[in-house]
């Protein structure tokens, strides 16, 4: 009977130690300008903060430079006057002549340099919306904010349907061995 029970305990310990990974919180993605950017390390939340490895965010067109002497990150947009720099485990960060407090500081996790996605691309102007019932953070860059403007509260049909064309499709064409295509179809309100 003892057996039993402890074979048991522990098929039944061993079950739960595999299950409960399929239970952890989804992953959170990231789309910048509409497309999704994989990275070889996932987004994490730490402390209700999204932070992404640092080559994360090269789709932004922002310049980033890692100082490993100084545990220091530098950002800068092209043609902006203003460079923004993060110290490992600093709650302050210094913009132009500015410091700005930070909720969660930029920070190393397995080997990667983790910042606060929110933080930096808000100081570059770019729009940031969460998603949680997709658990997805969008982002558009600054450079395309009228354009996202544009295509979503527009006016202007035609200009939006020329911008709806244009973007990023995550449609691929399966059929290679055939003269067949892809067919999109788009549907626009009169």
């Amino acid at each position: 009977m003892k057996k039993i029970f402890l074979s048991s305990m522990l098929t039944l310990s061993m079950l739960l130690t595999f299950a409960v990974p399929l239970f952890a919180a989804p992953s959170i993605q990231l789309v910048i300008n509409s497309e999704v950017v994989h990275s070889d390390a996932p987004p994490v939340s730490v402390a209700g903060r999204t932070m992404v490895p640092l080559a994360s965010l090269k789709p932004l067109k922002l310049n980033l430079v890692w100082n490993a002497d100084k545990k220091t990150v530098t950002v800068n947009a092209p043609g902006a006057k203003e460079i923004l720099v993060l110290t490992i485990g600093k709650k302050e960060a210094s913009y132009g002549e500015k410091t700005l407090a930070l909720d969660v500081p930029a920070q190393l996790n397995k080997n990667r340099i983790v910042v606060p996605l929110r933080f930096i691309s808000e100081a570059f102007k770019a729009q940031v919306e969460w998603k949680a019932d997709k658990n997805t953070v969008i982002i558009r860059s600054a450079d395309q904010v009228k354009k996202y403007k544009k295509l979503y509260q527009g006016a202007d049909l035609v200009a939006a349907r020329k911008i709806a064309v244009n973007l990023p499709s995550k449609d691929e064409n399966t059929l290679h061995n055939t003269e067949e295509g892809v067919y999109y179809q788009y549907i626009f309100p009169e």
